[in-house]
């Protein structure tokens, strides 16, 4: 990548709240267009669901044009944007024609700071979500996750994911005037980050950026979540389904390191060579050698912005294989410890992850979420271009401390999911 430095072309300009990166892309005459902004949800009063619901209907509508005009604004222009709830940030995304990109900046900021927020639109939002949550319910993976997320973390992280229960009397108490109040308190320019690509200038698109976004005034909610983790005892849960003889499991434990952290990467890789695909140590010994599962995973998880995060595996194990199959996780993973990773395991790993990460810079949606994403962190903007280097800079003994010094077998929870019989 050192020949074709993406961060060589990226310019970056501050426009009143909002830190504007441009990067010319050449795809004729389209731009696309990837921002975000600190929400600062109070998630022990559940203030993410509420975002969710907002989220889902800032495009439904503005002070100025009903839902239908702002979809005919759109469609004429064939363009597209669209809002959602990224944890304590609200993300927005756009795509229009070059010649189009003023116009659709403006209606990208006119849903976001003067959305309608039309109560029949929200109990139709409400009624969606709700749905969405009721089939989660009869999910043994949604319902494992959330299980071992609940276990590992106080309702204050970013990564404690609330019960079904909790969630849908929540919606069910939920009203628009919350919503609007939501609004009021949360949404505004704070952190805000706003990166364009593709076939556009950087005068151009500071001009539409600046017309659109430059005045945009702060929210007054501060930030109330933890980001750190505490402790927790390790145990075994077991949330029971009717009807659900193949159960999932999960193995995990807290892991007091953020995205930021240097520490990440080699951990990130010692945990690929572990579970990371179908050629890692797990998926060839448990489900190719013993044939207990039809698939597993390991992985670093819930480590987004500054917040830190957890190891887990997940599996699919039936009733008779249970009990030998978490037995030989276990076994695994603390030999994965003691033993540390061979130095093929580790070149395979490298090749395939730098790989994975270069496909995935291939188009101007990926290329514009990346920067987005290194900024918000607090990366320097080259760190798109020295990611692989940094990859392949990784020794042997830096991936396995790392692993000796996060991954603790002995601290592991186990959650079953599913109808366990007298037997297992």
């Amino acid at each position: 990548m050192s020949a074709h430095r993406i961060s060589d072309r990226v310019q970056q300009r501050q426009l009143g709240p909002c830190t504007l990166l441009q990067l010319p892309v050449t795809v004729p005459q389209v731009v696309r267009w990837h921002g975000s902004f600190a929400s600062n949800p109070d998630l022990t009063n559940g203030d993410e669901l509420i975002q969710v619901v907002l989220a889902s209907l800032l495009d439904k509508g503005t002070q100025k044009r009903d839902r239908f005009e702002l979809s005919d604004e759109l469609e004429c222009r064939g363009a597209a944007i669209s809002v959602g709830s990224a944890g304590v940030r609200m993300a927005f995304m756009g795509r229009a024609m070059t010649h189009d990109v003023p116009e659709v900046m403006a209606l990208m900021a006119e849903t976001l700071r003067e959305p309608l927020l039309d109560e029949g639109e929200f109990v139709k939002v409400k009624g969606r979500v709700q749905a969405s949550v009721e089939q989660a319910r009869d999910s043994t993976a949604v319902q494992a996750d959330g299980a071992l997320c609940r276990r590992l973390f106080s309702r204050s992280h970013p990564s404690h994911i609330r019960s079904v229960d909790d969630v849908l009397a929540a919606l069910d108490s939920m009203t628009i005037d919350a919503v609007r109040y939501y609004f009021k308190r949360h949404v505004g320019a704070n952190g805000l980050t706003l990166v364009v690509t593709g076939d556009i200038s950087m005068a151009a698109a500071e001009k539409a950026v600046d017309a659109a976004f430059s005045d945009w005034g702060l929210h007054n909610a501060v930030q109330s979540h933890e980001t750190a983790i505490k402790p927790a005892d390790p145990g075994t849960e077991h949330v029971d389904m009717a009807d659900k003889p193949a159960l999932d499991v999960r193995l995990g434990h807290t892991v007091p390191i953020a995205r930021a952290d240097p520490n990440w990467l080699p951990l990130h890789i010692g945990s690929f060579i572990l579970g990371g695909n179908f050629s890692a140590r797990l998926m060839r010994h448990i489900r190719d050698k013993l044939g207990l599962t039809y698939g597993i995973s390991a992985r670093l998880r819930g480590m987004r912005g500054k917040a830190q995060g957890y190891f887990a595996t997940q599996m699919t194990l039936s009733q008779e294989n249970l009990a030998r199959g978490i037995n030989e996780v276990r076994q695994m993973i603390r030999a994965f410890v003691d033993e540390g990773c061979s130095e093929r395991e580790l070149d395979d790993a490298k090749t395939t992850i730098a790989g994975a990460y270069e496909v995935g810079l291939s188009t101007t949606s990926a290329l514009a979420a990346h920067l987005h994403n290194n900024h918000v962190l607090g990366f320097p903007v080259d760190a798109i271009d020295t990611y692989v280097d940094e990859v392949g800079d990784l020794t042997l003994e830096e991936v396995r401390d790392s692993v000796v010094r996060a991954i603790r077998p002995d601290d592991l929870h186990t959650v079953i999911t599913g109808t366990l019989s007298s037997d297992a």
